[in-house]
């Protein structure tokens, strides 16, 4: 291990990465110019088939009604909060029952978002 670290090994490895560089460095320029070449003289072809999307969109679909899922359970979470806080006078008796909803359609949303989770978790990648 201490000869790997002297300051003769550490000069002979730096000589041979700056060798590697230097010939990687005359290289370089000959290859891009060999590659514009050949994209100019076949040019460049791109083709897309609708069907390789497919896949793709319908998992961000399935990803979009998450999130649309997940935005309506924290707004509902937080307008039941509201209200149960806002006028004790006014939602006062109402106040169990809307902490009951609430915490029962938390539950239910919270259920459906790790349920399907767990389904796209299954799902064999292509």
């Amino acid at each position: 291990m201490l000869d790997r670290f002297t300051p003769e090994a550490l000069f002979r490895q730096l000589m041979a990465s700056g060798q590697d560089a230097a010939a990687l460095a005359v290289d370089v320029p000959d290859r891009i110019r060999r590659l514009f070449d050949l994209m100019d003289a076949s040019g460049v072809a791109v083709r897309l088939d609708a069907r390789e999307f497919e896949p793709l969109v319908g998992r961000m679909e399935r990803i979009g009604d998450r999130m649309v899922a997940g935005i309506v359970a924290a707004a509902f979470i937080r307008g039941i909060g509201e209200l149960a806080s806002a006028d004790k006078e006014r939602f006062g008796r109402w106040e169990g029952p809307l902490m009951g909803v609430g915490l029962g359609m938390a539950g239910a949303l919270g259920t459906y978002l790790g349920w399907t989770a767990r389904r796209m978790r299954r799902r064999p990648r292509r």
